[in-house]
């Protein structure tokens, strides 16, 4: 009724359209594109309507994720790669040396898990008052130098004003009990000033809400990693302190976190620094069977590192790595007046 088959066979013997059926595609492609956006903005619509229960946060969420898989395309569907893509993309990423990750910047622990992959969920562990939040910091700081990324810091214990002086103490050498109480002298005032100044500028972006849902924090991370154009890690600190949206018992809860943490971290191909208390038994060193809830947290993390604290001596213990050696330890040291841990031949400021 349109032209019939003459007309479908003319329109193929036209040299315009030949010529132009590259961008012909990405224009049709780009019309499906909108209306997979207009049926998910409906769809939201229509459950905002008529489910006055659903939580904010999760309506939130739900709506975010429907317009971003609208987003990507009619084409990626299919996620497979043939065997020549993969042994080239592998071998390229050996020459170029990107197998070894972003270095932690703790020459020990990077010999030993060849820095952090994209993608992975790392967890750092520790007791109480071990140094969980001082050693993510440090790290999160060395791989935002090294990629020239922004990093996105949830702290979930501690204000944004305290995660900031322990890290401009850090890097200015001050003391922080001496920032704390004002007893700086000039020329170390004036160090911490230079600091701060030169900080200003530095994409550390510091989310510092106590109790937050995963649910939230992924949806703040998806909308702050399309607004920067990329990240050079996540921190999140820490997972005990997190809910679930939906609480269904502790252990379920801390599954479902750690499982969301992971999936974030694949979907955005950037780390996830998690951290996590374990739980002491006798004098022993640590393993990762003495982590809180420790079934899924052992599961799902890639890397799993441990603060171990001796008399003599402070060590990072790696309980797990997919890719290396377990159970394997460095020396390091926690010099806590500054916040910040040290290599043990380093020498700062």
């Amino acid at each position: 009724e349109s032209g019939g088959e003459k007309y479908i066979l003319n329109i193929m013997t036209v040299p315009l359209i030949a010529d132009d059926i590259r961008d012909h595609i990405k224009r049709l492609e780009q019309y499906a594109i909108r209306r997979n956006i207009e049926t998910a903005l409906e769809t939201s619509l229509k459950a905002i309507r008529v489910d006055r229960a659903i939580d904010t946060s999760e309506l939130a969420e739900s709506c975010s994720k429907a317009i971003m898989d609208a987003s990507c395309g009619i084409f990626g569907a299919d996620t497979f790669s043939n065997p020549t893509d993969c042994v080239i993309s592998t071998i390229e990423r050996i020459v170029c040396g990107d197998l070894h990750g972003v270095p932690t910047g703790f020459l020990g622990l990077d010999a030993q898990i060849g820095g952090i992959q994209k993608g992975d969920l790392v967890i750092i562990a520790g007791g109480s008052s071990s140094g969980k939040s001082i050693l993510a910091s440090n790290i999160a700081v060395n791989m935002m130098d090294e990629t020239k990324q922004a990093v996105l810091f949830y702290s979930m214990e501690m204000t944004k004003q305290q995660v900031t002086q322990r890290i401009l103490s850090a890097q200015s050498s001050v003391e922080i009990n001496k920032l704390r109480m004002g007893t700086y002298k000039p020329d170390e005032w004036a160090r911490f000033q230079h600091i701060a100044d030169l900080w200003k500028t530095r994409p550390f972006y510091i989310d510092a809400k106590g109790g937050q849902t995963v649910e939230s924090v992924a949806s703040k991370t998806r909308r702050k990693f399309r607004e920067l154009g990329g990240l050079s890690c996540i921190v999140v600190d820490y997972i005990q302190l997190m809910r679930a949206e939906k609480s269904v018992g502790r252990t379920q809860d801390i599954d479902h976190i750690t499982r969301s943490l992971k999936t974030l971290a694949l979907e955005l191909d950037v780390p996830v620094i998690a951290l996590s208390q374990y739980k002491r038994t006798g004098t022993a060193k640590p393993t990762v069977s003495d982590l809180r809830e420790s079934g899924s947290i052992e599961q799902d993390a890639n890397i799993i590192i441990m603060i171990n604290h001796e008399d003599a001596y402070s060590e990072l213990i790696v309980g797990k790595q997919r890719e290396g050696e377990r159970n394997i330890s460095s020396r390091i040291v926690l010099n806590g007046a500054m916040g910040r841990f040290e290599n043990p031949t380093s020498t700062w400021g």
